[in-house]
C-alpha cells in the first residue's frame, strides 16, 4: 500500500501491552536482540534484578558483547542490584522512560547506577519504517 500512497508514520515497534505479559527471562531476551554489541568491547557485568510485584529474581549479564540471563537468586558476586516493578522494567526496555527519569522518580532501587546504565544505554531502538522496495 505504501508504494501507492505515502508511507505510514514512523513509530517504535514495541507495544507495551504485549511486552507486559512476558516473563523476566523473555524480557531479557528482547533486550539481548537489541544490544549494540559494538559499544560493549571489554564490558563484563552482572546485574541482579528483582521484580517486586511478581517476586521474580534473575541476573542479567553482559559478557563478550552478549547479553545473557540467569533465572533465580544470584549465584556468586554481582556488580549491581536493582529492584523495580514489572511495569517500570517494561518502560525501560521499550524506552518509554529513561533510566535517569526512573531513578529521579524513585521507581527503581539501585546500588550502582553506572553499571545498570550500561545495560539500558546500549540498547538499539527499532523503528517500523524500513524500505522493503525502494523506488
Amino acid at each position: 500500500m505504501e508504494l501507492r500512497s505515502s508511507a505510514p508514520p514512523v513509530r517504535a515497534v514495541h507495544r507495551k501491552d504485549m511486552v507486559e505479559v512476558i516473563s523476566l527471562a523473555q524480557l531479557s531476551d528482547t533486550m539481548g536482540i537489541r544490544v549494540q554489541s559494538e559499544n560493549l568491547s571489554g564490558v563484563n557485568i552482572r546485574v541482579a534484578v528483582h521484580i517486586t510485584d511478581s517476586d521474580e529474581h534473575g541476573v542479567i549479564g553482559l559478557q563478550r558483547r552478549t547479553l545473557r540471563f540467569e533465572a533465580g537468586q544470584p549465584v556468586g558476586t554481582v556488580d549491581a542490584t536493582m529492584s523495580l516493578t514489572k511495569s517500570t522494567m517494561v518502560d525501560l526496555v521499550i524506552v518509554a522512560q529513561s533510566l535517569a527519569d526512573a531513578l529521579t522518580a524513585g521507581l527503581i532501587e539501585v546500588d550502582n547506577h553506572e553499571v545498570v546504565a550500561q545495560l539500558f544505554d546500549n540498547l538499539d531502538e527499532h523503528y517500523s519504517n524500513f524500505n522493503i522496495v525502494t523506488p
